[in-house]
């Protein structure tokens, strides 16, 4: 609980700007199970995918979508501390990928987990690549994501004893 926590505080400077990230108006359209969502210039993902979900009442999920970012925290899982270590950039970054889920806490809250790649142009002009779990990202044009909602039943998560992180619960 306490990790959830703290991804959703990161998700911005402050709480002020958490909600007005929220309230921002991608774009989405719904066809079935399926919604395709486009995020605007300045909209944070994590926020944004959560608040469709909360707008749809959707409880569980899959989703995956490319874009444009220009700022970005992704995290490196540290066993040893059982936390993350992140790493934060800024500037002008290609998604190439983003992959995660959407699941329903025991406490009824959403919990967004997603790993994206980025590429970007270092200071010589070579193509790099930089990605993790995402913790955060600011759309700098588009993103693009398509989100399927599951069927039949609704991934919770659950407290694994034996790495001690949070798992799907089936």
């Amino acid at each position: 609980k306490q990790r959830r926590c703290r991804t959703v505080a990161r998700a911005a400077e402050n709480i002020s700007e958490f909600y007005q990230i929220a309230r921002r108006s991608m774009d989405y359209k719904k066809a079935g199970q399926r919604i395709h969502i486009r995020l605007e210039k300045d909209d944070e993902v994590i926020a944004s995918l959560t608040n469709v979900c909360m707008k749809e009442g959707i409880q569980s999920a899959v989703f995956n979508g490319i874009g444009a970012c220009d700022k970005i925290t992704v995290g490196t899982y540290i066993e040893e501390k059982h936390d993350f270590l992140d790493h934060k950039k800024e500037g002008m970054f290609e998604m190439t990928s983003l992959i995660g889920n959407v699941t329903t806490m025991k406490d009824r809250s959403l919990h967004t987990h997603a790993h994206a790649m980025f590429a970007y142009l270092d200071d010589d002009g070579e193509v790099k690549n930089f990605g993790g779990h995402l913790e955060w990202a600011r759309i700098c044009y588009t993103g693009e994501i398509v989100m399927d909602v599951t069927e039949g039943f609704v991934i919770g998560r659950k407290q694994d004893p034996q790495t001690g992180i949070e798992v799907w619960d089936l």
